[in-house]
């Protein structure tokens, strides 16, 4: 029977070129394709000191595959970034990023050239780890609970009689506040506590109430020893309140992903007629013909307005391919939109699990 890879390949009668990681070597990179996406042996494309390691594919969408044949294909696109991460530098590349033609991956390497080489220059010998911590949530409420304002807030609830429900949402958000108080208290100092062996953090948002937090550290391979001790001493610092996991070395996923798109230059043409920009316009132009062009059609200034909505959306798509356009234009002169990102550059600003998530309190 065809393993699920071959099957994959033999979805398509063509094949496209899927990308890995993007490397400042020449030396051949040797992947186990048991754990690569592309079931063909993986290569290396070689271009004025870069490579870009790379697979053939068929000509379909992943993300037209079933949700079971997605998540197989991030975990077996992850395992093959890792085999290359043990053998060179590497930049990941977004997973899903299909070319057409090995032509085409040698274009991108041309044109990201600089981008890639600097920041393989950041990201030499060093490696991402994953540290999270849960703590036993039933027990966390069960001590915040006995806290004298809860128990204060409660009493006097229990004291009218009938609580009513808004009245249990009420001490709930006490109750949602003080996990969340405890919950950044210990997030501070685990940063305090492993910020002197990093070179660089992100802070994941959090899935889960026992979750207490999940960070990504950026750490000098040099550092890996110390660091993996610093984790598992904390269970100790902590008195065995949280219990710790590690995940690493990982390549750096959370910062440094490259992600590349094509651009059609029908859409920004499109783009630029449905701003009114002129030509020369500059990310500013961009930024102001949105805004005055967004008041005029804000749903809310047409209620009821059946494709206010619609073409507000429409807009801002094209304002932000402007912007993107832009962006790339001034790193990178080419037919193809590239970046280098941290993925998740806003969760740092993640301060609650749930945001506004309401929690209903007995009394």
């Amino acid at each position: 029977m065809l393993s699920w890879q071959w099957q994959w390949l033999k979805g398509g009668a063509m094949t496209r070129k899927y990308i890995y990681g993007i490397v400042d070597t020449y030396r051949t990179i040797i992947l186990n394709t048991e754990e690569t996406l592309t079931a063909q042996a993986v290569y290396l494309l070689r271009h004025n000191g870069l490579g870009a390691v790379v697979g053939d594919c068929p000509n379909i969408e992943i993300s037209s595959l079933p949700k079971e044949d997605i998540i197989r294909c991030l975990l077996k696109h992850q395992k093959a970034v890792e085999q290359i991460m043990r053998q060179a530098d590497v930049l990941p590349v977004k997973f899903g990023t299909i070319l057409a033609t090995d032509r085409e991956v040698l274009q991108l390497l041309s044109q990201g050239r600089q981008l890639f080489s600097s920041e393989l220059a950041n990201m030499r010998d060093k490696v991402e780890y994953e540290v999270a911590a849960r703590w036993d949530t039933q027990k966390v409420l069960s001590d915040i609970s006995a806290e004298d304002d809860i128990c204060q807030a409660r009493n006097e609830l229990a004291g009218r009689g009938p609580v009513s429900v808004e009245d249990r949402i009420r001490l709930g958000k006490m109750v949602k506040a003080a996990m969340d108080r405890k919950r950044m208290s210990y997030r501070k100092s685990i940063i305090e506590l492993l910020d002197k062996l990093a070179v660089d953090r992100q802070v994941n948002p959090l899935i889960s109430d026992d979750l207490v937090t999940n960070i990504a550290f950026l750490i000098n391979k040099r550092e890996s020893d110390a660091f993996d001790n610093a984790v598992n001493q904390l269970n100790d610092y902590f008195n065995n309140q949280l219990d710790f996991h590690i995940i690493g070395p990982l390549p750096p996923y959370s910062f440094a992903t490259v992600e590349v798109s094509t651009v059609d230059s029908a859409k920004i043409e499109q783009a630029v007629k449905l701003l009114g920009l002129e030509q020369g316009y500059s990310e500013s132009d961009i930024k102001k013909a949105y805004r005055h062009a967004a008041a005029a059609i804000h749903p809310d200034s047409h209620p009821g307005g059946q494709n206010a909505k619609a073409s507000f959306i429409t807009l801002r798509q094209a304002s932000d391919l402007l912007v993107a356009w832009r962006r790339a234009q001034a790193v990178t002169k080419g037919d193809f939109l590239i970046s280098i990102n941290r993925p998740n550059h806003d969760r740092e600003a993640t301060e609650a699990c749930f945001g506004d998530s309401q929690v209903l309190v007995g009394v």
